[in-house]
């Protein structure tokens, strides 16, 4: 398979969080792997910082630039070891805003020490750091963490982001945040069936999914919709995908080595987990918003050159969080659309239930249907479930 072909099933089973995936990869020596999935997002924005500079909607945190430096001229000596210590200029804790990127600025007095913001690594220059962080609605909870040798130090602060008129793409993508962030777990009965050109092609396929936030999949097909009979098994753990076959033989494919990726171009179509990575890697553009039925279409394009693809549009629903089309295009040709049919409430989270995949060939059309039922959340998945042995 191509890697336009994989990085789209990649795409799929990243980027639509619930809203229907499918892979086929194959592998050298002829085996195919068919995974279906649907993924559920939760948190992210909780997890993940970027460094934005000159971004609109940054409020007055760009002016603490300045301050940060007459605060605190030297923050740390070389030639004096003293306790390892964190100090944060802006924001303060418990503030309210309705910017999308919220400036966090501090600094260490140790050199040497690194800095994560909820686990992701920071720049410092001369032991300070200013980082704009990207806000989920409502509650964010940012934990800065300094190390240096076996000294660790954090601090908490907290930012609500007040959920106001959607004015940047960056806030479209945040809707979705928002809706998923308290999904942590899926499981589901899915049915598919694939058409090509009107014809049903190979009937219809019943299938268990289970997945766990951030990104594990595992997916058990079965012969008939009795669903005892498997002839199956598929796991995605991180970029390695497992195939459990019929007579018990495993196979494993990492999908960045299989289809010749970067890691940082994996992590970029995985908004719902990294939007952080997805901004930094896409010039955001929003299309179009109506305020009325809070919908509307925004545009990514790599920041830099990609035979992947070249664009990515989206149509999101912010009311819901859905992504409801997902479009993806290669040499500015619509290559394939992923459309949101219906959707389903469960413990106040809005999930996809019905999906149409279509895949535009040069002789004909290729869809793919996909259903969810019998849908829990929450359930308490374990980690050992997204294991084969």
């Amino acid at each position: 398979m191509e890697k336009k072909q994989l990085y789209s099933a990649i795409l799929l089973m990243i980027l639509l969080i619930c809203q229907g995936a499918e892979a086929y990869l194959a592998h050298s020596e002829g085996y195919a792997l068919d995974v279906r999935g649907f993924i559920a997002a939760g948190g992210i924005m909780k997890t993940s910082a970027i460094q934005i500079e000159g971004m609109a909607g940054c409020g007055n945190y760009h002016a603490m630039n300045s301050e940060l430096y007459s605060i605190a001229p030297n923050l740390f000596t070389d030639n004096v070891k003293q306790p390892l210590e964190l100090y944060i200029i802006s924001p303060g804790s418990g503030i309210h805003t309705e910017d999308s990127i919220m400036m966090i600025e501090g600094g260490v007095n140790q050199s040497g020490a690194t800095v994560t913001i909820n686990s992701v690594t920071v720049p410092l220059i001369e032991g300070r750091f200013s980082y704009g962080y990207p806000l989920a609605f409502d509650e964010n909870i940012i934990v800065i963490r300094a190390e240096a040798g076996n000294a660790v130090t954090e601090k908490i602060i907290v930012v609500y982001r007040d959920f106001g008129q959607i004015t940047t793409a960056e806030d479209m993508l945040m809707s979705v945040a928002r809706n998923f962030e308290k999904l942590y777990d899926l499981q589901a009965t899915l049915v598919s069936q694939d058409m090509y050109n009107g014809n049903a092609l190979i009937g219809m396929i019943w299938s268990k999914l289970y997945f766990k936030s951030p990104g594990e999949i595992r997916l058990e097909s079965y012969y008939d919709a009795s669903m005892i009979e498997e002839y199956s098994t598929f796991v995605l753990n991180d970029t390695m995908l497992y195939n459990k076959s019929e007579d018990g033989t495993i196979h494993e494919t990492d999908l960045c080595l299989f289809a010749d990726l970067e890691r940082d171009e994996y992590d970029h179509v995985n908004i719902p987990f990294d939007i952080a990575s997805f901004i930094l890697g896409h010039e955001l553009t929003l299309e179009t918003y109506n305020n009325k039925d809070k919908s509307g279409w925004l545009s990514a394009v790599p920041r830099t050159f990609s035979d992947l693809y070249s664009e990515v549009r989206l149509n999101i629903n912010c009311d819901e969080g859905v992504i409801r089309v997902m479009e993806l295009f290669s040499n500015d040709m619509l290559v394939e659309r992923n459309e949101v049919v219906d959707v389903v409430m469960i413990d106040g989270i809005v999930i996809p239930k019905t999906i149409r995949k279509t895949t535009f060939l040069p002789l004909g059309n290729y869809i793919s249907d996909y259903v969810l039922e019998n849908i829990a959340v929450n359930q308490g998945l374990g980690d050992g479930l997204f294991f084969l042995n």
